[in-house]
């Protein structure tokens, strides 16, 4: 929907959500963010260009978007440079990446953990600490289980956060994906 009914916007946009969004997941795989904040129009840029996690889609939505008028060069630039990648993200891992990945996880490069719910006051104090990126709920995980377990390689394709995180102590992750490009 375009124009200025907004109540018809917002219900198109949330029938959207409700049709195509998991709710198992959507605390991860839903952003919801302003594009009257510059550095919000551009992280939806980057977050449109993220994998869903697990099951359904993954959703940006940008309200007050930028990119339909009075958009600045530079995030006109940025737009016209995530669309040629969108439609590549459906692939988790970069075709010249996968095979070294694959093998990896074969041999057990690769864990699964379960969160308890007595990790939720941790996981969200770092969603605050990290608020400016933002962290978001995966990230934050995957630090929980990083400090809990002593493991310090993660597997992500969010180089520019994972280069910022740290454990207490100082200590950063190291992202093997990353290390493997």
């Amino acid at each position: 929907y375009w124009g200025d009914d907004e109540a018809a916007r917002s219900r198109a946009v949330e029938a959207l959500v409700a049709q195509r969004l998991d709710p198992a997941w959507a605390a991860i795989n839903l952003s919801r963010l302003d594009g009257n904040d510059t550095a919000q129009a551009a992280q939806a840029l980057e977050e449109a260009r993220t994998p869903p996690f697990a099951g359904g889609c993954r959703m940006v939505v940008l309200q007050r978007s930028p990119f339909c008028a009075a958009c600045p060069t530079e995030l006109a630039a940025r737009l016209e440079a995530a669309l040629e990648v969108i439609p590549e993200v459906c692939h988790l891992v970069p075709v010249d990446v996968a095979p070294r990945f694959l093998e990896w996880i074969q041999l057990g490069g690769l864990q699964l953990a379960e969160l308890p719910p007595g990790a939720l006051q941790a996981i969200g104090s770092w969603m605050l600490r990290y608020r400016d990126l933002p962290m978001d709920l995966a990230d934050a995980s995957l630090l929980w289980v990083a400090q809990q377990s002593g493991i310090r390689s993660v597997a992500t394709l969010d180089r520019r956060d994972f280069g910022v995180y740290r454990l207490p102590g100082g200590q950063a992750l190291e992202n093997v994906i990353a290390a493997m490009a």
